[in-house]
């Protein structure tokens, strides 16, 4: 039963970090549109983080809470950084640097942007590379067994009408 559970609360938790690692290019777009129609950023996460999918809303509104509350922008996206997985960790890391130095965010936006997608298409390759593994499995106790059956009961079968008993 802990073996399954912990399982469980296992797969829970990959999911939910590859949702979130999914989520950060759309983010990060939608910021470097706002950002670049003329909002802060403040204004654009506030904005923003309406739009986002419910996984994303709450990371983003926490951050946006905190700025609401008197905490720095520079903070707040630090927050946000915590709460995702460390392969778009740097995505956010990007937009922190940016914001700390006094740089233009919007090629920052954008280069967090490309960070982020190059991190969902690695998410989604080695999910893929996994795939032939798991189905090992099924192919050694479903396939073979019944290949065996159909193929070679029925010629050690045949071979066997051939041999005659000796009489006693």
């Amino acid at each position: 039963i802990v073996v399954t559970a912990v399982g469980r609360e296992r797969r829970h938790r990959r999911r939910h970090e590859a949702a979130l690692v999914r989520s950060v290019p759309a983010v990060m777009d939608q910021l470097a549109v706002a950002v670049g129609a003329g909002l802060s950023l403040p204004h654009a996460l506030r904005i923003v983080s309406q739009w986002l999918p419910p996984i994303m809303a709450t990371v983003v509104g926490t951050a946006v809470e905190r700025i609401g509350h008197g905490s720095s922008v520079v903070d707040a996206l630090a927050i946000i950084g915590t709460e995702l997985p460390s392969s778009a960790r740097r995505s956010v890391a990007v937009v922190v640097a940016a914001t700390r130095d006094g740089a233009p965010l919007g090629p920052s936006l954008q280069q967090a942007a490309e960070e982020a997608r190059r991190s969902r298409r690695h998410l989604a390759t080695s999910r893929a590379r996994r795939l032939p593994v798991l189905m090992l499995l099924p192919l050694v106790t479903c396939v073979l067994p019944a290949f065996v059956l159909l193929t070679m009961v029925p010629l050690v079968v045949s071979s066997l009408d051939g041999l005659s008993l000796p009489s006693p």
